[in-house]
C-alpha cells in the first residue's frame, strides 16, 4: 500500500516560516561542525602521526553523545524543545573557543575535554530537534522534511569540508575554530526566533530521570520494530570506524595533505546528499520495503568502503566514497523516516535520544578498534575488513526484512 504523494522541499521551506528557520539554524551549524572537523582532524595527525589519535578524536566525538543521549531523551520529553536548543548552542559557541588554545601535542587533551563536553550538548540538541520537527510541519510535510534536513546535512558536510580545508590552509586552524564558535551564534540567533507549539503530551508531568527512561525502553520493548529500527542504526554504526581513511588515505598513501583531506569529506557530503534525495523517492511505498531498503543502503557503504580501501589514487577514492555515502544517506533517511512515522510524539524525545546513542555508541566503539588496526596493519587490510564488516549487518537485516521478522512492518 503506498502512502499520499510527497510536496517538494523546496515548497515546504517557501511555505513554512518555523520550518525555514529551524533548517536555517541546523544549515549553519553544521557548516560550521564540519569546518571544525576537517581542521581539527588533520591538526590531530599533522602532530602525532597516528591513527589511532584521531581515533581517539571519534571517541571523544561519540562516546559522550551515548552516555548523554537517553537523559536528554527525557529532558526532551519535559521541558520546551525550543529552549534546550537554544541554550545548547549558546554553549557550544563558548566552548570551541577553547580549542585556540591547541598549538601542540601537548595540549591535545585539552582537545579531547572540549569536544566531550561539546558533543554532550550536543547530546542534548539533536533530540530536541528531532522530537520538535514534527510539530513544526504537518503529516504531509515530514517526509520532505526530513529528506531536506538530511541533504542538508550532506550539503553543508561537502561545503564545510571544501570550506575547512581552504580556510586552514590559508588562514589556519584557528580561523577554522571561529568559523565553527560563528556558527553556534546564528544558529541561537534563528531559534530565538522559533515558535513550536508545546508537547501535547509529557511535558506538565514532573521529572523522574530513571522513571522516564524505564518507560521509554518499555515503550520500545513493546513495539518491536521500533526496536529493529534503533538496531539498524546500531550496527551501522558498528561498522563506521571505516570513516577513518577518510583522513588516513589523504595524508598517509596519496600524501595530499589538508586538501586530500577536504576532498574525501567533501565526497561524502555529496554521495550523503544524493542519498537522502533519493531516499525520498522511496517515501510512498510500504513501511517494510523502506526498511528493505535502508538495509540495501548499509550493504551499499560497506561494498564502496572496500572498494576505497585500495584505490590507487585521489580522484577514485573521491567516487567510491561518494557512491558509499548514497547508500548510507539512503539508510539514514529511510529509518530515521521510518522512526518518526512509528512513534508516539510522548515518546518521541526518548526514541529519537536511544536512536542518536545507538549510532554513537556503535561509532566510538568501531572507531577505536579501526584506529588501532590502522596502526598495526596498514590502512588497506583494516578498511577491506572493515568494509566487509559494515556490509555484513546490511546483509542481516536484509535477511530480518526480508522474510524472518516482515510482519513488524505489515
Amino acid at each position: 500500500m503506498r502512502e499520499a504523494s510527497l510536496m517538494s522541499p523546496w515548497t515546504l521551506v517557501r511555505s513554512n516560516p518555523r520550518f525555514r528557520r529551524l533548517w536555517l539554524a541546523q544549515l549553519i551549524s553544521l557548516g560550521g561542525d564540519f569546518i571544525n572537523q576537517v581542521a581539527l582532524s588533520a591538526l590531530i595527525y599533522r602532530l602525532t602521526g597516528q591513527a589511532t589519535m584521531v581515533a581517539a578524536l571519534a571517541l571523544a566525538t561519540n562516546l559522550p553523545i551515548f552516555l548523554a543521549s537517553p537523559w536528554a531523551g527525557v529532558v526532551a520529553d519535559r521541558y520546551d524543545r525550543v529552549r534546550i536548543m537554544l541554550f545548547c548552542d549558546l554553549v557550544r559557541a563558548v566552548l570551541v573557543l577553547g580549542l585556540l588554545l591547541v598549538r601542540d601535542a601537548q595540549t591535545l587533551p585539552l582537545a579531547l575535554v572540549i569536544v566531550a563536553v561539546t558533543e554532550t550538548m550536543s547530546a542534548f540538541f539533536e533530540p530536541a530537534s528531532a522530537a520538535v520537527l514534527p510539530s513544526v510541519v504537518t503529516a504531509e510535510e515530514l517526509g520532505p522534511a526530513l529528506a531536506l534536513s538530511s541533504a542538508s546535512w550532506s550539503t553543508m558536510l561537502a561545503v564545510g569540508a571544501a570550506g575547512g580545508g581552504l580556510i586552514t590552509a590559508h588562514l589556519g586552524d584557528q580561523a577554522a575554530f571561529l568559523a565553527n564558535s560563528l556558527s553556534f551564534l546564528l544558529s541561537a540567533a534563528l531559534i530565538v526566533g522559533l515558535r513550536a507549539p508545546a508537547q501535547p503530551a509529557g511535558e506538565a508531568k514532573p521529572l523522574h530521570p530513571w522513571a522516564d527512561l524505564l518507560e521509554g525502553f518499555r515503550h520500545v520493548a513493546a513495539h518491536p520494530r521500533l526496536g529493529a529500527l534503533l538496531l539498524i542504526k546500531f550496527s551501522f554504526g558498528l561498522g563506521t570506524g571505516v570513516l577513518t581513511l577518510l583522513t588516513i588515505l589523504p595524508l598517509q598513501v596519496f600524501h595530499a595533505g589538508d586538501a586530500g583531506v577536504a576532498t574525501l569529506f567533501s565526497a561524502r557530503g555529496v554521495g550523503a546528499l544524493a542519498g537522502p534525495l533519493l531516499a525520498q523517492r522511496f517515501m510512498g511505498i510500504s513501511l517494510l520495503n523502506q526498511a528493505r531498503l535502508a538495509a540495501l543502503g548499509v550493504v551499499l557503504a560497506g561494498f564502496f568502503y572496500g572498494l576505497l580501501a585500495v584505490a590507487p589514487i585521489l580522484k577514485l577514492a573521491a567516487l567510491w566514497v561518494i557512491l558509499a555515502h548514497l547508500g548510507s544517506g539512503l539508510q539514514w533517511v529511510l529509518s530515521t523516516y521510518l522512526l518518526q512515522k512509528c512513534c508516539d510524539d510522548e515518546f518521541r524525545g526518548r526514541v529519537m535520544s536511544l536512536d542518536f546513542a545507538g549510532v554513537t555508541l556503535g561509532m566510538a566503539l568501531s572507531s577505536l578498534l579501526f584506529g588501532l588496526a590502522v596502526d598495526r596493519f596498514g590502512p588497506h587490510s583494516a578498511g577491506v575488513v572493515g568494509a566487509v564488516l559494515l556490509a555484513s549487518f546490511g546483509l542481516i537485516w536484509l535477511v530480518v526484512f526480508g522474510g524472518w521478522k516482515r510482519r513488524w512492518f505489515t
